[in-house]
């Protein structure tokens, strides 16, 4: 039935372009064809409301979808690995946050209004997942930051005996295991804080585009992304990217990948896709990967204003 057709490869508004979002009803548009059947806000130019699949016609109510403005330079944020010392990062952005607010008389929620691409790598990696993919605020996410690392930072149970014994049986578990921490509580701790169902590709209405890296067991590396967009990447670029469609990625999922460093995390291994490590492998630095993803993503809005990379 042609009101059933899904597919991560072609826009069906206009059969040309890849498709940037899936509506609920599963059909996938481009950024183009949401403008053009879209219902553009009052208030804002290049926000477009989504009532109606013009596939199957099915109605919708709160989605919103934001265009890249042709005048407007784009604006990229870049975060490297470093383990727990991604609080660093957390009280850098609230202070960015404060500054800019101050300077323009209002509060500006930074999740929201300050970054087309974000891209992260390890731990920071996750900043960028809970402010962009969740669309936290840098407040919530220091807490929920936090309450996270201290979960997935558990240690197995050992049986109680003399502490050199202890010692002894615990570096024998982690051997065994490949980790110093149990895979239960890094699982557990990201679908507590991501949810297990949450989609990668679901921004909601949140208009920043949000990559993470994450290095295979053969040291390829690769980078999930919650954008569909970007047609197929040059064979030379160097890594390979999983689309949020592709594979039904979840966030946590994701969340895993990234930050599975190697003693400290097992591996996370993704059906049909292979085992993954830590971003940090390959390139604990995600901006030239960014800077190298952006003209695939968004070719019309030329090279990036602004880059900060924390």
């Amino acid at each position: 039935h042609l009101d059933k057709p899904i597919s991560s490869r072609v826009c069906f508004g206009c059969l040309a372009r890849f498709p940037d979002r899936r509506l609920p009803c599963l059909h996938s548009f481009c950024e183009i064809c949401f403008e053009v059947f879209g219902k553009r806000c009052n208030n804002q130019l290049y926000t477009f409301h989504i009532l109606e699949c013009t596939i199957c016609f099915a109605r919708f109510d709160g989605i919103k979808v934001h265009i890249q403005t042709p005048t407007a330079g784009a604006r990229m944020l870049t975060v490297d690995g470093g383990g727990i010392r991604g609080v660093v990062t957390l009280i850098s952005l609230i202070r960015l946050q404060a500054a800019i607010s101050r300077i323009v008389g209002v509060k500006l929620p930074i999740q929201e209004h300050f970054f087309d691409m974000a891209i992260g790598t390890s731990s920071r990696g996750l900043i960028a997942l809970g402010l962009f993919s969740q669309g936290w605020s840098v407040d919530e996410w220091l807490r929920q930051f936090i309450w996270l690392t201290n979960k997935a930072f558990r240690r197995r149970p050992h049986p109680t005996c003399l502490p050199i014994l202890c010692r002894v049986i615990d570096y024998m578990n982690s051997f065994a295991a490949d980790s110093q921490y149990s895979a239960d509580g890094i699982e557990e701790a990201l679908k507590e804080a991501f949810g297990d169902e949450r989609d990668m590709c679901a921004r909601d209405n949140n208009r920043t585009k949000v990559a993470i890296t994450a290095t295979t067991t053969n040291s390829l590396p690769c980078v999930f992304t919650s954008y569909n967009s970007g047609g197929e990447r040059p064979l030379d670029c160097g890594y390979t990217v999983v689309r949020p469609y592709d594979r039904g990625i979840k966030v946590w999922e994701a969340g895993w990948c990234t930050s599975a460093a190697p003693w400290y995390f097992s591996p996370k291994r993704l059906a049909g896709l292979g085992t993954f490590h830590d971003g940090g492998l390959w390139q604990n630095n995600p901006t030239s990967i960014g800077l190298w993803e952006w003209p695939h993503v968004c070719p019309d809005a030329g090279e990036p204003d602004l880059v900060l990379s924390l």
